[in-house]
C-alpha cells in the first residue's frame, strides 16, 4: 500500500489501511484515487469523516469492523455498488446529531440485537437525559440507478412523487418502531434521522431539493419522534 492518502481524513484513512490487499470488489481498493478525483467527491466524504469523528475511540474497532464487512458487498446486478457500505457510514450521523443538536456529552453506537431491533445510537446529556437516534438512508430509485448505468433518461419533474413520499413514510415509521422498542424508551428523547439521496431528475424552479423535502415532512412527522433530514445530494 504505497498510495498517499489525502490529508485531513484520519478516520477514513484508518479504514482504508485496514484493507491493504483489497480485491476489486472492495470499496477501499481505489479510495485515495476517488478522493483525489474532484472537490465534490472529497467534500462528500469529508462530511462522513466529520460524522465518524463522533464515534468514541473505545467503540471505534467494533464500528470499523461493521464497515469492513460492508466494504466488500458490491452490487453490480442492481447497480447499487457499495450502497450498503454507505448506509453503515450514515449511522454515525446519529451520533453527530445527538452531540451537536441535543447536547449529549456521551454517545454510544449500539450493537445490533439478535432478538430485537435496536436504534443505532444512544446519548446522554450532562443533566442525565437519555436520547436514542435511529438513522435510515433513502437511496436513489431503481430507475435513477439504471439511468446512470446507461439506461433510459428519466423525465424532469418538479415534485418528489408518490413513490418517494411512500418510501419516506415507510422509513420514518420503521425507525419509530425501533426507537419505541429500545430499553427505557419511555423516558428517552427518540430521534429519527433520514439521510436522503433524491433522484437526479427532481428539479424545481421554485424550491431546492431540501425545501421540497421540508414541505413533505409535516404530513409525516409525529411529535413523539422528532425527524431530522440530511439531504446528501450534491
Amino acid at each position: 500500500m504505497t498510495t498517499n492518502f489525502p490529508s485531513g481524513l484520519p478516520r477514513l484513512e484508518a479504514l482504508w489501511r485496514r484493507h491493504p490487499e483489497a480485491s476489486c470488489r472492495n470499496f477501499f481498493r481505489l479510495f485515495p484515487q476517488r478522493l483525489s478525483g474532484d472537490a465534490v467527491t472529497f467534500g462528500y466524504y469529508a462530511d462522513f469523516e466529520d460524522c465518524l469523528s463522533y464515534v468514541l475511540q473505545d467503540q471505534w474497532e467494533a464500528f470499523a469492523a461493521k464497515i469492513d464487512e460492508a466494504a466488500g458487498q458490491l452490487d453490480t446486478k442492481q447497480h447499487r455498488h457499495w450502497e450498503k457500505l454507505h448506509d453503515v457510514l450514515n449511522e454515525a450521523r446519529g451520533a453527530r446529531l445527538l452531540v451537536r443538536h441535543y447536547g449529549c456529552s456521551t454517545v454510544e453506537m449500539l450493537e445490533p440485537s439478535q432478538t430485537a431491533k435496536t436504534p443505532d445510537c444512544k446519548g446522554i446529556t450532562p443533566e442525565g437525559q437519555l436520547h436514542y437516534a435511529e438513522v435510515k438512508t433513502l437511496n436513489h430509485s431503481n430507475e435513477d440507478q439504471a439511468m446512470w448505468a446507461g439506461g433510459p433518461a428519466q423525465p424532469l419533474t418538479p415534485s418528489l412523487g408518490f413513490s418517494f413520499r411512500k418510501k419516506l413514510r415507510k422509513s420514518y415509521f420503521s425507525a419509530c418502531k425501533q426507537l419505541a422498542a429500545a430499553r427505557d424508551a419511555e423516558r428517552a428523547v427518540k430521534v429519527v434521522v433520514l439521510a436522503i439521496h433524491v433522484d437526479h431528475n427532481i428539479h424545481s424552479l421554485d424550491y431546492s431539493v431540501s425545501e421540497l423535502i421540508g414541505r413533505t415532512l409535516p404530513a409525516v412527522e409525529c411529535a413523539r419522534f422528532p425527524l431530522h433530514v440530511e439531504c446528501l445530494n450534491t
